[in-house]
């Protein structure tokens, strides 16, 4: 309420920065305008989370970059916040990377893995949940669903609880998996 009434401003809080990026002015003037825009943009339909990098990191390339090698290097993050470091420190960097790993494990073309319609259907559902695990520290969902050939955020979001059930109803899968999982290499 702060940004757009001078009556609810807190005085730990420095409005003037982000008021001068939408109207120039921290006064009643520029908190009007401040509030205008923000109106204005509740109306439209933008979607900021499939530009959203690891589910944390909104920003360029560059930003998602620094982000992560500032606060996950080796060196500077604490394991016990940030339980799942390890895996993002050394799990495959590429797409190629895991369709070259899931093929070999399920015995099949890596060019069956990017199909809609394939003879093993585990193999791509673990492709594709595996791509949004390890790749989305450094792209978007909606960018790892280009790539994979067109498949859409919901699809990926389907894909991954279609997954989880099969997990659940076969043991093998599930150890197998998870063996994945806990080395951060889906090939080891």
């Amino acid at each position: 309420m702060g940004y757009t009434h001078l009556k609810h401003c807190q005085p730990f809080v420095n409005y003037s920065q982000i008021l001068a990026m939408v109207s120039g002015e921290d006064d009643r003037e520029g908190r009007k305008r401040y509030g205008e825009f923000v109106i204005a943009g509740v109306g439209k339909d933008i979607n900021i989370w499939e530009e959203v990098r690891g589910q944390a990191v909104l920003g360029s390339e560059g930003f998602v970059e620094w982000a992560y090698g500032r606060f996950l290097s080796k060196k500077k993050a604490d394991k016990r916040e940030i339980p799942g470091i390890k895996e993002l420190q050394t799990a495959p960097s590429t797409m190629e990377e895991i369709a070259q790993e899931v093929a070999k494990v399920f015995d099949v073309d890596e060019g069956e893995l990017y199909q809609r319609r394939s003879a093993c259907r585990v193999a791509p559902s673990v492709f594709m949940e595996l791509c949004c695990m390890y790749l989305a520290r450094k792209m978007s969902l909606a960018e790892i669903g280009r790539r994979l050939g067109g498949v859409s955020v919901a699809a990926l979001s389907h894909n991954s609880k279609r997954l989880a059930a099969k997990l659940e109803d076969d043991r093998h899968l599930r150890r197998c998996y998870q063996k994945w999982l806990k080395v951060g290499s889906i090939g080891d």
